[in-house]
């Protein structure tokens, strides 16, 4: 029986739009592309998340990734927080599970940047009965020991778990850990894959 929703962060419960806080700051068309491939696709931003080095020897690997374009770079990444827009039905979504008898918990991939200045935009973590972040266990999805983490830290039986996330590779690491995984496309499919699970929520999609 499932007890526990636990539920990602980026593009579940917020947008990760970073294409349009780049847009905001005079990024576009090609160079949109480069600082995009030298920054948010590349693998040094999964050192935010991680939070085991500095700031700014981050962007300084940013940086290295397309020398020639190191002002771009820089105003892109002057801020992380306007790259993360809450969802509409976010808040009023945990309060339903809960409301329903369900413990909601967040497990996401999150730098303290963004933690730190998304604002109201995160404000759906405060209903949740618990979170655990990357940045601070310095462990990102999908490695194993962070839901491993999010089970003990919690007391959780994953089989009484359910966890959604919008990349496979994430729920894939979920079920290697006995954590039922939902890939999140949209809400609809996402309540139509939780009652079939069992998950009974009188929920309507707006």
């Amino acid at each position: 029986m499932i007890k526990n929703i636990i539920f990602d962060m980026g593009n579940v419960l917020v947008d990760f739009c970073w294409e349009k806080a780049f847009r905001d700051k005079g990024i576009d068309g090609d160079m949109l592309e480069r600082v995009a491939n030298a920054t948010v696709r590349d693998k040094d931003w999964d050192e935010f998340d991680l939070a085991n080095i500095s700031h700014e020897q981050i962007i300084n690997n940013f940086i290295e990734n397309d020398p020639e374009i190191e002002k771009e770079i820089r105003i892109a990444t002057s801020s992380i927080g306007d790259m993360i827009k809450k969802k509409t039905y976010a808040e009023d979504l945990i309060m339903s599970l809960q409301k329903a008898g369900y413990k909601v918990y967040i497990l996401s991939n999150m730098s303290p940047e963004a933690f730190n200045e998304a604002g109201d935009d995160l404000k759906c973590n405060e209903l949740a009965d618990g979170s655990l972040f990357s940045c601070d266990c310095h462990l990102v999805k999908p490695d194993l020991e962070i839901y491993k983490l999010l089970l003990k830290k919690f007391n959780l039986k994953a089989s009484e778990c359910v966890f959604l996330d919008d990349k496979k590779e994430n729920t894939d690491a979920s079920e290697q850990c006995e954590i039922k995984g939902i890939v999140f496309k949209d809400l609809k499919d996402a309540l139509i894959k939780l009652k079939s699970m069992g998950v009974d929520i009188d929920y309507e999609v707006k």
